[in-house]
């Protein structure tokens, strides 16, 4: 959003600058014809009042839109002032953005290389784990765990599965305390765990 109200601030400080320029060149060329007018009114090489009075009136016509002209530029130069401190703003917070967005990555970079960490320890915890238990109950597990999108054990949280929320008897949920017997919510299908 900050770099995109930067480009903004700079195209629109862009075409303030060009309507300045061309507004001056307009007040520059006029100024140069009524120049040029006026050496020919008093150089004395017109004689017929025609010419004369065609002269003064392209003259006043000029300097109409002389006048026009310098309001229209002192008009492009107020909105160019604007638009510079409006680019210099949209800077400013382009750079604070920037310099958020670069703190915040180091702090997604710095938590990223303490999860990597911590998942490599686990996964070597859960290795040895996984040597001591039967191969088969080993095998059952990671079916379960695969089926059940990785969460193949819950907890019984208030005679209930914390999965899924089944409530369970009194029986299962003794039947989850045995240390020797894998018990499973008849609801989802997950081992419980009773703690």
């Amino acid at each position: 959003e900050a770099q995109l109200m930067h480009s903004q601030a700079l195209a629109n400080q862009r075409g303030a600058h060009e309507h300045e320029r061309t507004t001056e060149e307009a007040v520059s060329a006029i100024q140069i014809k009524l120049e040029h007018n006026q050496s020919a009114q008093f150089s004395g090489k017109l004689h017929a009042p025609k010419e004369l009075q065609d002269l003064q009136s392209e003259q006043i016509a000029l300097e109409k839109r002389r006048k026009e002209l310098e309001e229209e530029q002192i008009n492009a130069m107020l909105v160019m002032e604007e638009a510079v401190v409006v680019t210099s703003q949209a800077e400013a917070n382009l750079a604070e953005a920037e310099q958020k967005s670069a703190s915040h990555l180091s702090l997604l970079r710095g938590e990223q290389t303490t999860l990597q960490a911590d998942f490599e320890k686990s996964n070597t915890e859960r290795q040895a784990i996984l040597a001591s238990i039967p191969g088969s109950l080993a095998d059952s597990y990671e079916k379960l765990r695969s089926q059940k999108k990785g969460l193949a054990v819950t907890v019984i949280s208030d005679e209930s599965c914390a999965a899924c929320g089944s409530s369970l008897t009194p029986a299962e949920c003794q039947a989850a305390r045995s240390p020797t017997l894998i018990n499973y919510c008849p609801s989802c299908g997950r081992i419980l765990y009773a703690g």
